[in-house]
């Protein structure tokens, strides 16, 4: 592998993802394969990586599979199941006796629904140009409702972090975040939130709380204000909206997400397999 690139492997803090200095490709497999998912997923993520650095460029044709496998240390079966994965994802378009192609960037950000991951960089890997901006971190009281979903006593302390992310400029998802306030080791520490571009590289790098799954509701719903003005979107406005309950590795609940996007702009694609 190229020796200026850097591979992601297991790091030996509660099974952290980190940077790792280039390997061969013996060890890449080793690596990729190594991780507690499946290899082609791993595989599939590489060559997003590698498409969001430009290395892949946009409309481009990929390296053939030979070549590509060859280079990851990886079979051919293998990577067909990762090109498999990101044309499903809308990221990679095959041509019959041509090979296998980078898709044009597009108007829309298209994202797995089975991926849960920085919003951010959904919008990066699509090809704009991302920005997470964070609008207001509040101490607030959590109801009866929210307080039994974060498992915690009604009227207890918590914080509403809201946040816009932009891809070009432009406001595509409004998101606000009820934070229960007890896995803060002081009050200050929320007001961090604004030095990252994810709630979740926030939590990992600030108080090592990895999050490892999240279960959400997904509905249409028509867009009013404020939200119209925050999306700069018309009243009435079909937007998709995502809310849940994210837990830790633990299995303990740590915050309530209520995410709205813009459906002109925001795609989410499911892959259902038998």
């Amino acid at each position: 592998m190229d020796t200026g690139d850097s591979e992601l492997t297991r790091g030996n803090d509660a099974g952290r993802l980190t940077r790792k200095p280039p390997q061969t490709a013996g060890d890449v497999a080793e690596h990729l394969d190594a991780v507690g998912r499946r290899l082609y997923a791993r595989v599939a993520e590489y060559i997003r990586k590698k498409v969001a650095e430009g290395e892949y460029p946009r409309g481009e044709r990929l390296p053939s599979e030979t070549d590509l496998a060859s280079k990851l240390g990886v079979s051919r079966a293998t990577l067909r199941e990762a090109l498999r994965l990101l044309e499903d994802e809308g990221l990679v378009m095959s041509r019959r006796g041509a090979g296998s192609f980078v898709r044009p960037e597009s108007r829309r950000i298209v994202e797995g629904l089975e991926k849960l991951g920085s919003m951010t960089k959904s919008i990066r890997r699509a090809g704009f140009t991302a920005e997470d901006r964070v609008l207001s971190v509040s101490p607030i009281v959590l109801s009866n409702h929210t307080a039994k979903s974060l498992r915690v006593s009604n009227g207890s302390p918590g914080y509403m972090v809201e946040t816009l992310r932009l891809a070009n400029g432009q406001p595509v998802i409004y998101s606000c975040d009820i934070i229960k306030a007890s896995i803060f080791p002081e009050p200050g520490t929320v007001e961090k939130r604004r030095q990252y571009e994810s709630l979740l590289d926030f939590l990992w790098e600030t108080m090592g709380i990895q999050i490892a799954y999240c279960v959400e509701k997904v509905r249409i719903l028509l867009a009013a204000p404020p939200i119209t003005h925050l999306l700069s979107v018309e009243n009435g406005t079909p937007l998709l909206m995502m809310e849940g309950v994210a837990h830790d590795v633990s299995d303990e609940p740590v915050y309530i997400d209520s995410s709205y996007f813009r459906s002109d702009i925001y795609d989410f694609v499911l892959v259902r397999r038998a």
